[in-house]
């Protein structure tokens, strides 16, 4: 790092073998299938787990609706965008395991999942976000991940959880 002034090094759980794994498995397919492989594995854990995608996509269109309208009040961007949008459509992963606390079902399935884009942080997060639509130890939870979270990301997962969770009351006020 010193030599070539890098501020950091990245590593990945994935390495060349996945890769070449993935070029072969679709090595005869026209159509661009792995274009975003978060999003490839998002949909993936939905359908492993099997999420209610109707449900999952409506209440993602209500967090993302009141994401965007409220942008200038928060002013968070792109970034926290994509981390709202993923813990929304995982939000019931949890389900599989049991109806009854599924919220802390869906953080330790999801802080136990691998979904392929995101950083370690970015996936404690969206967990982190996904499980608060219930009730949730949230203070507790963030100390146990302090070594990977920065200080600031508590108002973050609090303010984009609160928006899962409108999306979630409208949702399940108004059916799908």
């Amino acid at each position: 790092m010193d030599f070539t002034g890098a501020p950091g090094i990245r590593v990945s759980g994935s390495g060349l073998r996945e890769g070449v794994f993935y070029e072969y498995l679709f090595r005869n397919r026209l159509d661009p299938v792995m274009d975003d492989v978060t999003e490839h594995s998002v949909q993936n854990l939905m359908d492993l787990y099997q999420v209610k995608r109707n449900h999952a996509e409506h209440v993602a269109k209500l967090s993302l609706s009141l994401f965007d309208q409220l942008q200038p009040l928060h002013g968070y961007g792109a970034w926290e965008r994509k981390i709202l949008r993923i813990a929304a459509l995982l939000h019931d992963v949890g389900n599989a395991v049991s109806y009854y606390n599924h919220h802390k079902h869906t953080m330790y399935v999801l802080l136990n999942a691998r979904i392929n884009g995101l950083s370690h942080r970015e996936l404690v997060l969206v967990a982190l976000v996904a499980a608060s639509h219930g009730k949730l130890d949230l203070k507790f939870k963030l100390q146990q991940h302090a070594d990977v979270l920065f200080p600031q990301d508590g108002i973050l997962v609090r303010r984009l959880g609160v928006l899962i969770r409108m999306g979630e009351t409208w949702t399940v006020q108004k059916p799908v």
